[in-house]
């Protein structure tokens, strides 16, 4: 992995929680260190301790790290996931700002304010 693909990996990982609910939503079930989701939380994925940032779906019998979580939900490969990825969080947060009001419109952001 590339030195920039290993700085956004981490990024993502520091930001896992806020990625995780964004792309799967609310969990079925939170613990301490891990979150599932799916009727049977069949998808789970660690938030907490040495292994944080990892996930593994036990019905497809796949999991992996922040970037095969975008790839599985987002669809692509691996370059678009990154694609995705350097821009998520400005994305995340100019959205927040168009619904809620109570976060500032990030700089760059064309959505403009309601």
């Amino acid at each position: 992995m590339t030195g920039d693909l290993a700085e956004l990996r981490h990024a993502l990982i520091a930001n896992w929680t806020r990625l995780l609910l964004e792309l799967l939503g609310t969990p079925s079930h939170k613990g301490a260190r891990q979150w599932r989701w799916n009727r049977r939380g069949s998808l789970s994925a660690v938030v907490a301790g040495p292994k944080a940032g990892r996930w593994f779906d036990h019905e497809a019998g796949t999991g992996g790290g922040p970037f095969e979580i975008i790839i599985r939900e987002r669809g692509g490969d691996w370059r678009s996931a990154a694609d995705w990825a350097r821009g998520w969080p400005r994305r995340s947060r100019c959205a927040r700002s168009r619904t809620c009001g109570r976060i500032p419109a990030t700089p760059g952001c064309t959505t403009r304010r309601r």
